[in-house]
């Protein structure tokens, strides 16, 4: 067989002669199938129980050493320091995720560049005094672009926000770089507290998961992978939706929790209008949900009167600014 396929390899395909070296696995494969692994498996099943058998053994005897050991260290027993330890884990570990941005100039590809014009534009004008921004107006935006500045203008009010912050130190992408740091850790954060109130007695395990939550590739590669700035924008303000939503499963509606509820719904549709969307819909269903299931014992409808006062004072800006004043006719949205 490797004979007819090293002459059919050279001569007939003209191709290396280096594949012949996967006959080699040929022998192999027989090797491994003619094992009897039933035994082999049962064999390393017994080596597994005596092992695990004597760990426990040997945990049973250090355990009480270590906790006589870790009662002598005084702060041991104090929350606070922990919760210090847990925030200082979580500011470590969001800065390793996020250390991509860690630079003056652009990360990212066209896209990036295109965020980058709009905050620049953004800058020209508020430094100039102009505010609120409507349209663009400046060098950078001399065509009256009104996208994505009333569509979604979280990036460009936070970018000029920490340009204020800054002192007007930095450059454009500096500053969009810090921007998606901040966005990111504060995301982080986001989830840990959100977390940390649902899984009761169990922080370490609410700080992980909110790790794993800026970690996962879905998230951060809305950053890194694909430019998405407004959805980045929205990456705190999710876990508060779903946040408020299961704890008012839990405490029945609460005026403060469907608060919540109705402040990050508002706050999404300044971030990201598709996001905003499909967050207020799936909220909406799991409300209508909870209304039905609790209608019987009464509802507290002032809770709900409050989230939609909420909702409607924070959305307004967004969603009235392109409802009520359009582009100009035979305009476009993005021109």
């Amino acid at each position: 067989a490797l004979l007819a396929t090293a002459v059919l390899l050279r001569y007939f395909l003209s191709e290396s002669l280096s594949a012949l070296w996967f006959g080699a696995a040929w022998p192999v494969v027989a090797f491994l199938l003619g094992l009897d692994w039933l035994r082999y498996a049962s064999w390393t099943g017994r080596l597994a129980r005596d092992a695990w058998a004597a760990a426990v053994h040997g945990c049973g005897l250090v355990r009480p050493r270590i906790e006589a050991w870790l009662r002598r260290i005084p702060w041991v027993k104090r929350p606070a320091l922990w919760e210090a330890v847990r925030i200082i884990c979580l500011v470590l570990c969001a800065a390793w995720l996020m250390r991509g941005f860690a630079q003056k100039t652009m990360n990212g590809t066209s896209d990036a560049y295109w965020y980058g014009v709009n905050l620049a534009d953004m800058l020209a004008q508020v430094r100039a005094g102009v505010f609120p921004v409507w349209v663009g107006q400046s060098v950078y935006q001399f065509n009256g672009a009104v996208c994505p500045i009333r569509v979604a203008p979280a990036f460009h009010y936070l970018g000029a926000l920490a340009d204020a912050v800054t002192l007007h130190r930095l450059g454009t992408f500096a500053l969009m770089n810090l921007l998606i740091t901040a966005v990111g850790v504060c995301g982080m954060f986001s989830a840990y507290l959100c977390l940390r109130s649902l899984i009761r007695g169990s922080r370490w395990l609410a700080a992980a998961l909110a790790a794993l939550f800026l970690g996962c590739p879905g998230t951060l590669g809305l950053a890194y992978n694909s430019d998405l700035y407004m959805s980045w924008m929205c990456m705190p303000l999710v876990p508060l939706v779903w946040f408020a939503t299961i704890r008012s499963f839990e405490d029945r509606g609460k005026s403060g929790t469907l608060a919540i509820l109705g402040a990050a719904l508002g706050l999404c549709w300044w971030a990201h209008s598709p996001i905003a969307l499909w967050s207020t819909l799936l909220a909406g269903i799991a409300q209508a949900a909870r209304i039905c299931l609790e209608f019987r014992d009464g509802l507290r409808w002032s809770g709900y009167i409050w989230a939609a006062v909420i909702f409607a004072s924070i959305a307004a800006y967004p969603v009235g600014s392109v409802l009520f004043f359009p582009a100009g006719p035979g305009g476009h949205m993005s021109t």
